[in-house]
């Protein structure tokens, strides 16, 4: 489902590399779609790199932690907010 979801994300920016470490492992959930926020985390990753100049290949990489489900990417992070 999570691969399904990085495909179709990541479908307008071809030269993105998707990294699903969580792939062998099984969950017991509704066999709706994935949640939408995880395809807009991936989609949005590919299009900051996308964005950035020079343009910079995006590397996603889902993996599984203590807290569940992580996503991560190469890219520049969030702006740091005003104190």
């Amino acid at each position: 489902m999570l691969d399904d979801s990085a495909t179709e994300a990541l479908a307008i920016h071809p030269g993105s590399a998707w990294d699903n470490k969580a792939a062998d492992v099984s969950v017991n959930a509704d066999p709706d779609p994935p949640s939408p926020h995880h395809h807009n985390l991936i989609r949005n990753a590919a299009r900051a790199m996308a964005n950035r100049k020079p343009r910079a290949r995006a590397r996603i990489i889902a993996s599984l932690s203590p807290r569940g489900l992580d996503l991560a990417d190469n890219g520049p992070g969030l702006p740091a907010r005003p104190a």
